[in-house]
Formats: structure tokens, C-alpha cells, sequence
């Protein structure tokens, strides 16, 4: 039975619907009080101590209990009754040994939240404490007003915050929680009333309670009493809600155990119901079969959910995926709209009771309310739309849906006056996701233990580079490489290059953002683009969580969480694992005499560092551009995503504007070479967010470019601007490999051991209890220690290279630019002195990096981090399905080889290290090493320039209002193409800036053009190829390795 199959047929008894595991080991870490609770002040201790887990025992496997279950004696069984039932793990059956109960400590006069869990598969419990009331405060998550009982009854899945005074004499009392289900009697190990606890004041002797156990007395709960205590009222009030479903469930014993759905069991679709939503496009009731049990509801609108409890006796958890609902018809007292209970499972009576839970559609996606034997499915429709059902006009089209196109139209569609169309070439993403490392919505998270899904591991053992969620492009033969062909994996998915990178979140240093924007024409109107604003946006996007302390000890870890933001999108942090090698990187770097970086996010980068990475510290999956703007949103309206949608040009409209420009009034896109090309008109911007290859390739198939490229791709020009394509600008990047002394990732992949193996590691999926000697944190461990090395540690003298290099200018303009325009000449030649002029400063000009993850061997990668050398990229067909030709014009440096070497010598680093392979002792000599350069150099995945913000004069395509030359107010781009390569990695460029030109309120570019009758094309650069072609991590040859 695959995972969808599973999700809607009837579920076997080991997979409960409802199971929570809870590590104490784990929590005791860490404490839980939320700061924000807002009954924070009715109790004084909230840890790992005062969790309270009910469930029951089985003492025969699941598969054989439901085999029994489903078909022994000819069908007709009831549910498989458990032999025990425990608290905290510990309890007793009948016949069995006399374990230590489990016990919760409390000094007398403080006052305790407990929180009660029932993670259970079949059991209720009626939960109560000898000789002590009960505050109830949290309801499944929910703060509700403070209501004081004596005992509860908890159903499978339901939580309760409750919160216990400790004001009674210092001695031991029972906690209490005698099982509820039907037919107990079937299994002779079980005693449904021997589920004890002890509560153990401090002073008291260490044993049992003196008194009989007996059984809870008093107030008990009755659901409808409860109050929510946050906005409370159930949507809509009193009124009719929009549509009312009716759910009738009932058991059917006819040759086998069959659970109902309003009389119709369940049937597995030949293509699974989920991939019929994502992949297919259904998206109305009728496209699914009756026995799929598939309700699509329209969004924003209030939902009745009536559910007729079976007539069996036992009382049955309900649970909405995805929404919290208010009761408003418990199983007793009134009906209640205006302060109904809130919670996310309920329970449903015996003897055909109803319930009625009501709840909005503003969570949209694939859903199911369902007990642990029977489910119906809800579709709440996404944002992702088809060509059947795209708009005819939106306000802002966002030509690529990668990490810059995703930030703008999430935050663009925070203004609901506006709406707002992205086109993706890719797809989702979504059928993939093991391999991207992200698991928001995945709905295995509901049936699977302690799991911790999808973490980096996933990226680099199974990887999406060479599929078809990678463009696969490739270079020109490159000259200076002996004619060597480079692959240029980026990615082609929802997200862009930000799901399939290396997950390293560096920044640039202040000197290089400052330096581009002293290169700029500014007006006064113009926004800046220096460090002080880009740091401002780079903190609006980040969510930064510090590393463990364990973690930052073994690596030696410096940040300052002060140069970081914390109520952003992005997570930024650290991974939950670290090799004992990495903590060696910067000490070896102070041995040689370089200071490690203490603040790498403040501006100043350069030294050694563990960098952050774009993490999840919360459950260890990748943080990206969907995970992070698109997959949190609520639903909305105003915002579309079309999949699978190539952009093949923009539109122009016959008129020009006042300044003689030309007006973009829409985009034309097409699924395939042959497929019909449909035209969406833009009511006031075109937003070009394609990246370095896909942005220019956009504008000159729309006829804006190079003359000469133009002309011989067959494409009519419609605006010469010869820079577009111009000023590709890469990093470099080759490695000194040794044999490893110790144990790194790489050795675990390759060792061929039963964990190395196991689809855990491969996928990045770990599991608690099948590995415990490895913890799934392991598999968050991603290479980044890095270094940033400025010139006077490079060179003996880097005044007289800086000068030398000053004095190249004119010969290199003459030689390596490849235009016959003057004014692309001209731009390089800003581009040369500004790169020029950061020699003279504290900038990395050369990038070190450690790499663990090929078996037996630890590499230290050397990367260029300001070339003098700049390619382009260009079209050289009609056809935007053909790939755009890319030629980079590679050369590189052998310095940082030999910085490479250096540190390898210093301690505490080199006791790791042994015999240096790769490219050996033999090539030392700057001849050799330039001739060994050839042959192993790669690329970095950092591609920028190609549509350059730089004064028109000097070949630039972009304005610093991040406007298009000669295509007006109505087409632009985001995020800011930077002309000059930064030292860095590339994910927080197009993140921050696409941040910037959203955050300048009235004065944004993206907000200066209102009129219908036209719309401007900013751009956006975007991804900056973050590529992490992780694959190749786990191969010898450690110079492939994308960051």
C-alpha cells in the first residue's frame, strides 16, 4: 500500500491517527513555557517534567492484530482491545511484574502546568489527581478561559493544559486514569482501572500512595463548558454556515471489518487523490470517484461539518488536518456559536451521537477528517491554478517563480488590493520533496512517529541535479579549461536554485555593497542600495535561532545574533550535528596567523567561520523560498501560481509612453515548444525574476538586447540594449585533497552499513527507534566551514598587485570583453576599478572551504572570489525552448592553492589530515598548478551580471529603480542585479533585495506604476544560482562540489 493509498483507506491499528511520541531525554534540554502564554502567571513550572503521556499496550505486532481484526472469523471483530495502559510509559496487566510507576515531583507551594497527552490508539482515559482539582487552561494548543474541575475525560489525539496547585500535605496521591472502551473484557491481561501515576511531593517518603487508588470523584468536565479564550465565537455567529456536510460513519461486518463513510467504503483510486490535485488539476467534486469520499470546499467560507458518531458503543476521536474548529454541538448541552470550545479533535459518542464542529476554509490544501478506522477527505484549493483557469488579467505577473519571484509575490499580495499571477517553468516541487529537504504539509508527518523528515542529508545523497527539476544547462568550451565543457545545474522547481542548493547563508562584506553603489546614477528619487539597505532587508527576511550549545562548542562557533533578524521568513541557523573536524577550522586559521571572523554577518566576513545555513532548526528540513513565502501564506485571493508555464515573451503595446519608451502590457507563455502560446495582460508591472540565464534570455526572446545577437537569433529588435547577457561574472573554485584520520559524512555514505544504506540516511530520513545510535540531527550536518581571505594575507605586497592591476585596465578592456559595443567597454571598466579598488581593503578575495562528504578523504576547497574576467550569455535561436548559450570565459588564480596548503600544516587541523592526493606533491610550482588548474577547475554556481543596474552609459540594463532602458515604468526587475560579484554565497542576494523593492512603501519601484493601461518589467536576477548540485558531494572528486 503506497503513502497516498494509506492516508485514505481505513488505517491498521499500529498507524493511529493520532500518536505522539514524546523523548524525555529529549525535552529535558530544553524547557517548553511560551513567553507569550497568556496564562503565564497562573503557574510556575512548565518542563519536561510535567508532561503526561497516556496510552495503551499491545503485547502482539499490529500487522497481526489487524489481520485478526480485519478478517479472523470471518470478518465481524470488533476493535483489537490493548493488554495495559500506561502513564509516562509504565503500567502494569494482569499477571504481569509490579513496574515502578511512573512519578511526577512537586514542591510543595508552587503550581504546575501539566500537560496531558493521550497518544493512545484506541483508549479513552478519565483523567484525575487524588485529593487536587484541575485548572484547565489549553485545549489541543488552544488557550481557553481557566475552568476548574476535578477529572476530564481525554479522548485519542486530544491535549489538555492543566494546572495543578500544589497546596495539599506533603505525601504521595494517585494520579488516576482508568481506561474507557468497549468489549475490555475480551482480553484477560488488561485491568481497564490499574492505570496509576504517583504525584510525589518533595519531603515524601519514596513510595506509593497509603491510600486504596480507588477511582476520581467531583466536577467533571463536560466539553461544552469549555470557552475559547482568544477571539472566540465560531465563524460566521449564529448564521447558516455556507455549506453543511453531513458524515455519517458506521461499521460494516459483512466477511470482513469495513468502516463507512455514508454508506460507501473507500476504494483506492488507480492514481492516487493527491497527485490527481497537485499534478492533474482536479479540482471539482466530480472529478473524483464517490468512494474517494472528496469534498472541495471554496475558500474563506464557513463550514458545517455534522458528524453522526457509529452506533458501537465506543466514543471516537474526530480530527481536521490542518484546522483548528470550533465545537459548536458537543456530544452534551447546548448548541454554541458565541463561545464554543476550540480545538482540533473531538470526540464523537456511541449510540449514534452528532457533533458539530464548524471551522473556515482559510488553510488551503488537501485535508481529512478522520478516526483512527475511517476518514473522509476535504480539498481546500491552494493558490496553484492551470492554464484552464489562469486570469485574463493580473495587476503584477512574476516571470519566474524562484527565491526572488516567490519573496515579491508573497509580500506584493500582503496589499489585497492587488493581485498577482507567478509563472514557473518548473513544477511544484511537491512530488519531490524528500530530495529538497522540506517537509511543510507533508502529511506522512501524521502517522509517523518521532520522525524527523527530509533534512539536508536528502539534498546531498539524493540529489534532483540532472532530472527533470534541473535546467541542466552547460557552457561553451571553454578555452582557458583545455576546452573543457562545465555543467550548470540550477534549478527548475517552485523555488528555484533555493531548493536544490548547497544551503549556505553567507553574506557579502559592507565594502563591496557600498562600492556598487557609488557606481550607480542616483537623482534623489532613486532608492540606495548600499549596505545600510540591504542589511536592513536581509534582516526583515531572516528568522535566526542560535545554534546548541553543543554544537556552537564543538565547531567553535562566533556570531553575533544581533546582526540578524529575527521575525522574518527565511530561517537562518546552524545544523543540529557537528563532526568533531569542524572544530578545528578556525583555531588552524589562528595558528597561521588569520583572526577568525567574530561577526561574519556585520559586514565584515573575512577570517575563518562556521557560516549560518538556511535551516529549520525545528525539524531539520531546508528552508527555501516555498517553504518560506508561499507554503505558510493563508489562502488568498489575489495571489495565482501557474506551474509548468515557460514565459516566452513579453508583450508590448503599439504606443510608446511620454519619455519615447516602450509600454509592456503583458507576458506570453506557453507548457512546451508546440504547445498553444497564451497572452495574460499585466495591469501595471511585469516583474522579470529569472535569474542570470533566465532573465536575459526572457528580454532578448521580447527583442531587447544586442543588435548583433538579436539579428543572428532571428528576433526582431524591438529595443537595442547591448548590455543585456553582458558581464557574467562566476566563481571559481578547486581543491587540495588529503587522506581523512578520522570519521567524516562521506565515510558513513560509503561504509555500506546497515544505517548507511537504509533509506533514512539516503532520504534524510531518520527514525528515533530504528537508529538510535545515530540521531537524526546527524543528517542536518551540511559542509560550512568557510574563510574569507583579503589580499595583504595573499600577497607579500598587495599595494604593488593592486597597482599592477590599475595599470591592466586598458588591456584587458581591449582583450577579454566580449561586445563590440563601447558602452558594455565602458562598463567593464567600472566593474575593473571598483573590483580593483577592494584590494586595498579588508575584502575576501579568495574563498576556503571544508568538505567532509567524500569517504576517506578531507578536501579544502579554494574559490576566486572577484574574477577580472567576464563571459555572457545569449540566445542563438528564435526558439525560448532552445537553451541559452553560456560562456563564461573562465580563467582563475593558484593562490589560494596554496593557502590551502598552508593551513592544512597548522594544528589543530592537520592531526585530521594525512597525505595530501589531490593535485599532489608533485605540481607546487605556479606553472604546474595553473596547468593542473585546467583540468579540475569548477564552478561555484554563483552566476551574476548579465543584466547589470548600472548608468545606461556604461551597458547597464537596469536603472536604480530597477527599470528596464527604453521599456519605461511598466516592466522591472528584483531582485537588484548587482554588476560586481561579491564575495559570499549567493541565497541572500536576490532574497534580500527582492526584499528591498517591496519595502519602500510608497517610494518602491514595484509600487511607482499604477496605470491600467500599461505595466512596467522590473527584474529580478534572482536566484544567483545558489546551485548545490549535492550529488556530487559524495564523490571523489571534491572540486564538483557546489556551496
Amino acid at each position: 500500500m503506497d503513502l497516498l493509498a494509506l492516508i485514505n483507506a481505513p488505517l491498521p491499528l499500529g498507524i493511529p491517527t493520532h500518536t505522539i511520541f514524546l523523548s524525555m531525554d529529549r525535552l529535558a534540554h530544553f524547557g517548553i513555557t511560551d513567553a507569550q502564554d497568556p496564562h503565564l502567571a497562573l503557574y510556575d513550572v512548565d518542563d519536561a517534567s510535567t508532561v503526561v503521556t497516556l496510552a495503551d499496550w499491545y503485547h502482539n505486532p499490529s500487522p497481526a492484530i489487524e489481520d485478526i481484526y480485519l478478517f479472523g472469523d470471518g470478518g465481524g471483530n470488533h476493535e483489537p482491545i490493548p493488554d495495559s495502559g500506561l502513564i509516562n510509559g509504565a503500567g502494569r496487566y494482569v499477571g504481569g511484574s509490579s513496574v515502578t510507576r511512573s512519578r511526577i515531583n512537586v514542591v510543595a507551594g508552587k503550581r504546575y502546568r501539566l500537560r496531558v497527552i493521550n497518544t493512545s490508539v484506541y483508549s479513552g482515559y478519565e483523567f484525575s489527581i487524588e485529593g487536587h482539582s484541575l485548572t484547565i487552561i489549553e485545549v489541543d494548543g488552544i488557550s481557553h478561559v481557566p475552568l476548574t474541575v476535578d477529572r476530564f475525560m481525554i479522548y485519542v489525539g486530544q491535549r489538555y493544559s492543566v494546572v495543578l496547585t500544589a497546596n495539599q500535605a506533603v505525601k504521595n496521591y494517585w494520579i488516576r486514569a482508568p481506561m474507557s472502551l468497549q468489549h475490555s473484557s475480551d482480553n484477560d491481561n488488561l485491568d481497564t482501572g490499574n492505570v496509576y501515576a504517583v504525584l510525589h511531593y518533595n519531603g515524601a517518603p519514596s513510595a506509593e500512595p497509603t491510600t486504596s487508588p480507588g477511582s476520581g470523584s467531583g466536577t467533571l468536565l463536560q466539553e461544552y463548558m469549555l470557552a475559547a479564550l482568544v477571539n472566540p465565537g465560531a465563524p460566521g455567529g449564529s448564521a447558516p454556515a455556507d455549506r453543511t456536510i453531513d458524515l455519517q460513519f458506521s461499521q460494516d461486518n459483512d466477511g470482513r471489518t469495513e468502516w463507512k463513510v455514508n454508506g460507501i467504503r473507500y476504494e483506492s483510486p488507480v492514481i492516487p487523490t493527491l497527485l490527481n490535485i497537485i499534478n492533474n488539476g482536479y479540482s471539482t467534486e466530480a472529478d473524483f470517484n464517490i468512494s474517494e469520499h472528496t469534498y472541495v470546499l471554496a475558500r474563506d467560507q464557513v463550514v458545517d461539518l455534522v458528524i453522526h458518531g457509529s452506533a458501537n458503543g465506543h466514543v471516537h476521536p474526530f480530527h481536521l488536518h490542518g484546522h483548528a474548529f470550533d465545537v459548536v454541538q458537543s456530544q452534551s448541552g447546548p448548541a454554541n456559536y458565541v463561545n464554543p470550545p476550540r480545538r482540533d479533535v473531538v470526540g464523537v459518542g456511541s449510540g449514534g451521537g452528532t457533533v458539530i464542529i464548524r471551522f473556515k476554509t482559510d488553510n488551503p490544501g488537501p485535508c481529512y477528517v478522520g478516526n483512527p478506522y475511517a476518514n473522509s477527505r476535504v480539498h481546500i484549493a491552494r493558490n496553484y491554478i492551470t492554464t484552464q483557469t489562469v486570469g485574463d488579467s493580473y495587476d503584477f505577473i512574476v516571470a519566474g517563480g524562484g527565491l526572488a519571484g516567490l519573496t515579491i509575490a508573497s509580500r506584493l499580495t500582503e496589499d489585497l488590493n492587488d493581485n498577482v499571477l507567478v509563472l514557473e517553468a518548473g513544477q511544484t516541487g511537491d512530488a519531490v520533496k524528500d530530495s529538497i529537504s522540506e517537509h511543510h504539509g507533508d502529511l506522512r508527518r501524521y502517522f509517523q512517529l518521532k520522525v524527523f523528515l527530509d533534512p539536508p542529508a536528502g539534498t546531498y545523497y539524493n540529489t534532483l541535479v540532472g532530472t527533470s527539476y534541473d535546467w541542466q544547462h552547460k557552457t561553451t568550451q571553454q578555452d582557458n579549461l583545455g576546452n573543457r565543457v562545465i555543467s550548470w545545474p540550477r534549478g527548475k522547481v517552485l523555488g528555484g536554485s533555493s531548493a536544490i542548493n548547497g544551503m549556505y547563508y553567507v553574506r557579502p562584506g559592507q565594502a563591496e555593497f557600498d562600492g556598487w553603489n557609488a557606481m550607480l546614477d542616483h537623482d534623489g528619487s532613486a532608492p540606495t542600495w548600499d549596505w545600510k539597505t540591504m542589511q536592513s532587508s536581509m534582516m526583515k527576511s531572516e528568522i535566526f535561532i542560535p545554534p546548541s550549545s553543543d554544537v556552537q562548542n564543538t565547531a567553535n562557533i562566533r556570531f553575533n545574533a544581533k546582526s540578524y533578524g529575527s521575525t522574518g521568513r527565511v530561517h537562518v541557523s546552524y545544523p543540529g550535528f557537528m563532526y568533531e573536524v569542524v572544530g578545528d577550522w578556525t583555531p588552524s586559521f589562528e595558528a597561521i596567523g588569520i583572526t577568525p571572523a567574530a561577526d561574519p554577518a556585520g559586514g565584515s566576513n573575512t577570517g575563518g567561520f562556521v557560516s549560518t545555513v538556511s535551516i529549520n532548526p525545528t525539524n531539520w528540513t531546508r528552508s527555501y523560498a516555498k517553504s518560506a513565502f508561499i507554503d505558510p501564506l493563508p489562502p488568498r485571493a489575489n495571489l495565482d501560481i501557474l506551474v509548468s508555464a515557460t514565459v516566452t515573451r513579453i508583450v508590448f503595446g503599439d504606443n510608446a509612453d511620454s519619455n519615447g519608451d516602450k509600454v509592456a502590457t503583458g507576458v506570453e507563455f506557453a507548457t512546451s515548444e508546440n504547445g498553444a502560446r497564451t497572452v495574460v495582460k499585466a495591469n501595471k508591472e511585469v516583474i522579470l525574476t529569472g535569474g542570470a540565464l533566465g532573465s536575459p534570455n526572457i528580454l532578448m526572446h521580447s527583442g531587447v538586447g544586442p543588435k548583433d545577437v538579436l539579428d543572428a537569433a532571428g528576433v526582431k529588435v524591438v529595443v537595442e540594449l547591448p548590455g543585456v547577457g553582458q558581464r557574467l561574472q562566476d566563481h571559481l573554485v578547486a581543491p587540495v585533497v588529503f587522506k581523512s584520520k578520522v570519521e567524516t559524512a562521506g565515510d558513513i555514505e560509503a561504509s555500506g552499513s546497515a544505517f548507511s544504506v537504509s533509506p533514512f540516511f539516503k532520504s534524510g530520513k531518520r527514525h528515533l527507534t530504528t537508529y538510535p545510535q545515530k540521531e537524526p540531527m546527524t543528517m542536518s550536518f551540511i559542509n560550512s566551514a568557510i574563510a574569507y581571505i583579503n589580499a595583504s594575507t595573499l600577497f607579500d605586497d598587495s599595494a604593488s598587485l593592486s597597482a599592477e592591476i590599475a595599470a591592466a585596465l586598458d588591456s584587458s578592456a581591449s582583450t577579454l570583453v566580449p561586445s563590440q559595443y563601447n558602452e558594455v567597454v565602458e562598463g567593464y571598466k567600472a566593474i575593473y576599478t571598483t573590483t580593483q579598488k577592494l584590494v586595498d581593503q579588508d575584502v575576501g578575495q579568495v574563498e576556503l572551504l571544508l568538505s567532509i562528504n567524500a569517504p576517506g578523504t578531507i578536501a579544502i576547497q579554494a574559490a576566486i572570489q572577484h574574477p577580472y574576467s567576464q563571459g555572457r550569455a545569449y540566445i542563438n535561436s528564435a526558439s525560448p525552448f532552445d537553451p541559452i548559450v553560456i560562456d563564461p570565459n573562465y580563467f582563475s588564480h593558484p593562490t589560494g592553492l596554496k593557502l590551502a596548503r598552508k593551513l592544512s600544516l597548522a594544528a589543530p587541523l592537520s592531526a585530521a589530515l594525512g597525505d595530501e592526493t589531490t593535485p599532489g606533491a608533485d605540481v607546487s610550482t605556479d606553472d604546474q598548478i595553473e596547468a593542473w588548474l585546467k583540468t579540475v577547475v569548477s564552478t561555484e554556481y554563483h552566476p551574476q551580471g548579465t543584466c547589470s543596474m548600472l548608468p545606461k552609459a556604461q551597458g547597464g540594463v537596469v536603472n536604480a529603480q530597477l527599470q528596464v532602458y527604453g521599456l519605461g515604468t511598466h516592466i522591472s526587475f528584483s531582485p537588484v542585479p548587482h554588476p560586481l560579484i561579491v564575495s559570499g554565497h549567493a541565497q541572500p542576494i536576490p532574497q534580500t533585495s527582492a526584499e528591498a523593492t517591496t519595502t519602500t512603501s510608497s517610494g518602491s519601484p514595484l509600487q511607482t506604476s499604477t496605470k491600467k493601461n500599461g505595466s512596467s518589467a522590473r527584474f529580478t536576477t534572482s536566484p544567483q544560482s545558489l546551485l548545490a548540485m549535492a550529488g556530487l558531494f559524495a564523490t571523489a572528486l571534491v572540486a564538483s562540489t557546489i556551496i
